[in-house]
């Protein structure tokens, strides 16, 4: 059960905002918060965290060789990543050192809900990633050879999770033509014909929380 959080991110706004999240929507304390990661991990133990909410900015260019000394020894706390969009190489990376989950950001709290479900229903560290990101493709798969911008991949996701083109216009901002042209310009890159056919490739792909 996820009941303590520890925060690594170096805007500290975004760190007491989501501090504040975790424990009014989610139960969760949140029992450290540092803006860099450097020399932590003796405070992570120490806080008995159920879960490290980690942006890589904190590590700096040794995100995996960090990561990789925090599992080296038995640990009891999950491990997810706050990240921007970026190449899928490196999100592989910290999959195979066994980041349980990767929040894209910016993110928002139906994204958060989903992560923190998956992770609770299964806390072994041993199962697989749960994201509510792009889950990294194999190498010649659509989603690896096609890019995506940072609001496509966010429109891809809402629609995953059922919404209407006009749902995700009020969310954005935007008028329903041009949420609906974002959706014919995501087809077309993907080579796909309906928005049932984006709702699979984005399941598939990861798009969603699992």
């Amino acid at each position: 059960m996820l009941k303590r959080a520890f925060l690594i991110d170096n805007d500290a706004v975004f760190r007491l905002g989501l501090s504040r999240v975790l424990a009014d929507e989610f139960a969760i304390e949140t029992v450290g918060s540092r803006d860099l990661a450097r020399d932590c991990s003796v405070a992570i133990n120490a806080a008995r965290a159920d879960v490290l909410m980690l942006d890589p900015a904190g590590v700096g260019r040794r995100t995996a060789a960090w990561v990789h000394e925090l599992l080296s020894p038995p640990r009891e706390f999950a491990i997810v990543m706050l990240i921007a969009p970026q190449p899928s190489a490196g999100i592989r990376e910290l999959v195979a050192l066994g980041v349980e989950g990767f929040l894209l950001k910016p993110f928002g709290i139906g994204d958060l809900a989903k992560l923190i479900a998956a992770l609770r229903r299964d806390t072994d560290s041993s199962a697989a990633p749960r994201f509510a990101c792009p889950v990294p493709a194999a190498p010649g798969d659509t989603a690896q050879s096609v890019s995506l911008n940072e609001r496509e991949m966010l429109v891809v996701r809402r629609t995953a999770d059922g919404r209407s083109s006009a749902q995700i216009a009020e969310e954005f901002g935007i008028s329903v033509k041009t949420a609906e042209r974002y959706r014919r310009s995501i087809l077309s890159k993907l080579k796909l014909r309906s928005v049932a056919e984006l709702t699979k490739f984005a399941v598939r792909e990861g798009y969603t929380a699992l």
